[in-house]
């Protein structure tokens, strides 16, 4: 039996799919005979009740007209099978077949040679081929083998073969231009997903919609072409997509594990102690991999009496290998010493089935709440000066054995070299404290001397303060009454020698040491070959091989330049090197390093101590400041607690803050040449550190090739890069593996990269940049603490924390410095709603609400109010359900009122049969921009629900959280239409101008020419997205994002990816859940 179906184009292709299953089967030749006579005649004006289908032929013949198209090609479809029209009336139909098709499909006739074809019978010989022939065109589509390789290989050939002009002439009424396109769309999808691994899960994803909505469009539309052919050919792709997920299921293996100690606690301590504190609360966990965990919800439950959740579950999304965490804001409601909670994850496998999920207890601890931090606001526990005392830690083994050198008799002189800001002179303090603790009666007596404090343009007077400083060191310790003779040290110090052999007898057993410090910084003419070097170094020879003198010379990396010169004379020196502190033998002096400073008031966690190590490599002066810059943070937090993580923030803000003197040692120093001959190799090497930073700064190697391609605008000629590379290798301040140098520093690298290259161009390089254009590129570069300072201001985005290097890997999608400056603008002005606003937004609507409604009388802590009706206006998963949800359960709204709009009617009578009394109704919606899908979906709502809603008589009011002014006013535009409904549209935020990247003024921008170039760059780079609405939907350009979805209306750069068949690959910094 027929089925009955609408009238015009829709019944003809009703008819036409049900023939297909009719010619499907052998079985049911007179049914397709009847639904072909149906077909040719359901369009006729005056079609005859009854008769064959040549009758059918000759009326259609008679009374069609050139818009039946499918009728005629349905007829060709036909005609070369046996048994459809009767071999006695064939030839009476062989006229009226080509009037039909000459008139509904000219090109087809055309095209296949009949129009050529002067007799009748010939033409329709011609036109009975048609359908053969464009089935062996077709045929490649259901020869695809179901390998993913195969399939895409075969996609041009396949194309062509859409494009056949046969084909587009006969297929044309079978929606061949929709199949085209549908093709496109799955290929692309496909190509994309071997293209980009990195989004192999969302993209195989994509792939099964893709194939899924081909197949849906086939069925909805059936035909010999889309039943036997491009559903086929899906068929196969989907076989194939499958082979390929089954030889990669092991990359797909996602599981998800807790990272907590033994017995499930959290590393990091809490401030449970202050009732009222708001707390982001961590929750570590890891993706063992190796694939990406879709779809990963994390919920939360703890005794709300103790700690409250803002949201107790948080919507992740895609999660890749590795370590993450979940975040959670929440408030502190009752002092406690610990906090339990359960902690529930589930995520989907790409390819998989079931839905997989862990479920664990985790404790959290209280920090110490004894602290006045108040009274460590000026604290400076981590002080670079030069360690005395007690504020020298470590290096207990190297403070040893130099002390004992001060300990034997005779003493041991010596002198201590390395690179600057390695703690060379705390450790020498250090050692003649130790020997003076430990000396036996008398005692030593110490004098330390900065060569600085004693210099002197005239090489002679710096000799001579030298030796009135020693000399008034040792009389100062002689008895009262005792004489000395009259010293002279004009052009020698050997006066000394004869000072010490007094002292020797006037204070016999006490021992003298002194510290010259900064030596490697004396006039070159006291070490340079010369009767003042000459001498001046006899007399200190002469002066160590007194018993009871001891000198220690400290210097830096030009020590041994000075030594070599007159060495010689100082053999009796024993050099002592000092570099940073080693992990392998030192690990606990760095431990101290860290700790005892601030141990009465910080908690370092063993991963922090390991950050600050890593990034200093031991030296002990960066070191300090990485520790003093986490102290200033704990304390303005509030937090003693110190893990990794405290220390990476601390980092990123601090690295830019360094001077350029704080590095300046690792390129001045080293130069074994005077003085005044020292500046050309210094410039050489700030114009090679330029192009390192300018090198790593495109996240490119350090190679000799790289090297050169950054080399425009500085006077630097390539044969002098090789020699400065290898000094700064032999120096420890480069590294160099197979042509590739990495820094020995880390914190050095940072620095450079940040903010280092540009100063070393301000400082040495400025006269010399011959293009404009890379001076406004330089000064454009985003530093770190930039960044940090901004990610530090944001909540968190789908339970997780926007990270700095995911902020600096979004914006360096675009070319240069000053592209990337402006999408960091855009980012810093962007709306962020955090958890903890929206729960407050939603109380806020709730209380333009509460007044219009009537008294609720709650008589158990259960009750929750169930006369308020919430629905929401968009679909399933949206951002409408989703705060429809929240706004329940944040002022006490029973579950049972949220209803789904569709079948509203019938749920809400149902309700109202059961005894309930609506007393208002409410949308949810978290923005309204344009308004027009807010708009076109409560219109809908309305005209459907209508009866009800009239008979209710209730209030109806859409709450938002934001609205634009264009959006406020299309929705009560809309809504006007319905003078009978009482409605309303209420919400806390209006989105201006800071909210909208390219409005009418100029907005965030500082000009005119800057928002062009922002606006030309948004439209290039959205483009990649959406190529008709590349500022988002309705063009509007939004700067606003909500913690679980950036929404639509917001440029498209910030939430989504690029099309597969982008020129260039663009990856989103707040990706859109897909629902």
């Amino acid at each position: 039996m027929l089925v009955a179906v609408s009238s015009g184009l829709e019944k003809v292709e009703r008819l036409v799919a049900q023939l297909e299953d009719a010619l499907d089967s052998e079985d049911r030749e007179k049914d397709a005979r009847t639904i072909l006579r149906q077909t040719l005649i359901v369009r006729l004006p005056n079609s005859p009740e009854s008769g064959s289908v040549a009758d059918a032929i000759e009326a259609l013949a008679a009374q069609g007209d050139a818009m039946q198209s499918l009728e005629a090609a349905t007829l060709l479809r036909c005609l070369g099978r046996d048994a459809m029209v009767s071999s006695a009336r064939e030839a009476s139909i062989e006229r009226p077949v080509v009037t039909i098709v000459e008139r509904a499909l000219p090109e087809l006739a055309s095209f296949c040679g009949a129009v050529q074809k002067r007799q009748t019978y010939e033409k329709y010989e011609v036109l009975k081929t048609v359908h053969g022939r464009a089935e062996e065109t077709l045929a490649p589509f259901v020869n695809v083998p179901a390998d993913l390789d195969a399939v895409l290989g075969a996609r041009q050939l396949l194309a062509r073969t859409l494009n056949n002009p046969l084909l587009k002439a006969y297929c044309a009424p079978s929606h061949l231009a929709q199949i085209r396109a549908g093709f496109e769309v799955v290929n692309n999808k496909l190509a994309r997903l071997l293209k980009d691994t990195a989004s192999l899960p969302a993209n195989m994803m994509d792939c099964k919609q893709a194939i899924r909505d081909q197949l849906a469009y086939c069925e909805a539309h059936s035909n010999f072409l889309t039943k036997r052919y491009f559903a086929t050919y899906l068929t196969i792709a989907d076989a194939a997509l499958e082979k390929f997920l089954t030889s990669v299921r092991g990359r797909f293996k996602a599981q998800i594990v807790p990272r907590l100690s033994d017995g499930g606690i959290l590393q990091k301590r809490y401030p449970f102690r202050e009732a009222g504190r708001q707390i982001k609360l961590s929750i570590p966990l890891r993706n063992l991999g190796p694939g990406i965990a879709s779809n990963v919800t994390v919920q939360i439950e703890a005794d709300p009496e103790r700690f409250l959740f803002a949201n107790e579950e948080l919507l992740l999304g895609s999660v890749a290998a590795g370590d993450f965490s979940a975040v959670f804001n929440g408030e502190v409601m009752t002092e406690t010493d610990a906090v339990v909670f359960l902690v529930s994850v589930k995520w989907d496998e790409t390819g998989g089935s079931e839905r997989q999920g862990v479920e664990f207890m985790a404790t959290a601890n209280a920090q110490r709440s004894d602290i006045d931090w108040q009274a460590q606001t000026y604290r400076r526990p981590y002080s670079t000066d030069v360690a005395k005392g007690d504020t020298f830690v470590g290096r207990v083994d190297k403070v040893q054995a130099l002390g004992n050198k001060m300990l034997r008799t005779p003493m041991e002189s010596f002198y201590v070299t390395g690179q600057k800001r390695v703690g060379k002179t705390s450790l020498a303090l250090a050692a003649v404290a130790f020997a003076k603790e430990h000396a036996a009666e008398p005692g030593i007596e110490s004098k330390y001397l900065l060569w600085g404090a004693i210099a002197n343009a005239d090489p002679a007077a710096s000799l001579r303060e030298l030796g009135t400083h020693i000399a008034e060191f040792i009389i100062d310790s002689f008895p009262a009454g005792v004489q000395t003779p009259a010293l002279s040290f004009d052009g020698s110090i050997a006066a000394l020698t004869r000072l010490a052999d007094i002292a020797a007898k006037v204070r016999p057993g006490l021992k003298y040491v002194i510290v010259i410090d900064e030596f490697d910084e004396i006039h070159p003419e006291l070490y340079q070959h010369g009767n003042l070097a000459e001498t001046f170094f006899a007399n200190i020879r002469a002066l160590t091989t007194c018993e009871n003198v001891c000198l220690i010379l400290v210097g830096g990396e030009n020590m041994p330049f000075v030594m070599d010169r007159q060495g010689q004379k100082l053999n009796k020196f024993v050099r002592v090197p000092l570099d940073y502190f080693s992990r392998d033998s030192e690990w606990e002096d760095f431990q101290l390093l860290v700790q005892k400073p601030s141990a009465d008031v910080l908690e370092w966690h063993e991963d922090a101590i390991a950050e600050v190590f890593n990034v200093t490599k031991g030296n002990p002066f960066f070191a300090k400041i990485v520790c003093a810059a986490v102290f200033e943070d704990c304390v303005r937090e509030r937090d003693s607690d110190v893990t990794g993580q405290e220390v990476r923030s601390a980092i990123a803000a601090q690295v830019p803050t360094f001077d350029t003197n704080a590095f300046a040692h690792l390129w001045q120093d080293g130069i074994h040449k005077p003085v005044n001959e020292r500046e050309p190799d210094i410039l050489r090497r700030c114009r090679t550190l330029v192009l390192v930073a300018r090198t790593a700064r495109r996240n490119l190697p350090v190679t000799i090739e790289n090297l050169l391609a950054q080399k425009h605008g500085l006077m630097l000629p390539d044969t002098e890069i090789v020699p400065v590379l290898h000094n700064f290798v032999g120096r420890s301040v480069l590294r160099e593996n197979q042509g590739q140098y990495t820094f020995v520093l880390p914190i050095f690298r940072a620095w450079l990269v940040e903010v280092g290259g540009s100063r070393l161009i301000a400082d040495a390089l400025g006269e010399e940049l011959a293009h404009h254009v890379q001076a406004a590129e330089d000064e454009a570069f985003v530093q770190s603490n930039e960044i940090a300072a901004l990610v530090r201001s944001w909540p968190t985005y789908q339970g997780r924390e926007i990270t700095g290097d995911e902020v600096r890997a979004w914006f360096e999608q675009a070319e240069g410095h000053r592209q990337q400056r402006l999408l960091f603008k855009l980012l810093q002005h962007l709306r962020f709603y955090g958890d903890v606003e929206i729960r407050e937004a939603l109380k806020t609507l709730h209380s333009f609400i509460r007044p219009s409604l009537p008294t609720f009388v709650i008589r158990k802590r259960t009750d929750r109010r169930s006369d308020v009706l919430l629905t929401y206006a968009d679909g399933e998963g949206k951002s409408g359900q989703f705060y429809t949800s929240r706004y329940a359960e944040t002022n006490g709204l029973a579950a049972k009122s949220i209803i789904a709009p569709y079948h509203f009617s019938e749920q809400v009578r149902e309700k109202m049969g059961a005894g309930l009394k609506p007393a208002a109704l409410l949308f949810l919606d978290d923005l309204v921009a344009s308004g027009q899908s807010l708009a076109r979906n409560l219109s809908r709502f309305i005209s459907v629900n209508e009866v009800l809603l009239r008979e209710m008589n209730i209030p109806v009011t859409a709450l938002a959280l934001a609205v634009t002014p264009d959006g406020d006013e299309m929705v009560r535009d809309a809504m006007g239409v319905f003078d009978w409904l009482q409605f309303d549209l209420r919400y806390v935020d209006i989105i201006g101008p800071r909210e909208q990247a390219f409005g009418k003024d100029l907005g965030i921008w500082a000009s005119q020419d800057e928002k062009e170039r922002a606006k030309a760059l948004c439209r290039d780079l959205g483009s990649l997205i959406y190529p008709h609405n590349p500022f988002g939907f309705g063009d509007q350009g939004l700067l606003v994002s909500f913690p679980v979805n950036c929404p639509n209306n917001t440029l498209p750069i910030l939430h989504s990816p690029s099309r597969a068949e982008a020129s260039q690959s663009w990856h989103p910094l707040f990706p859109r859940a897909i629902h």
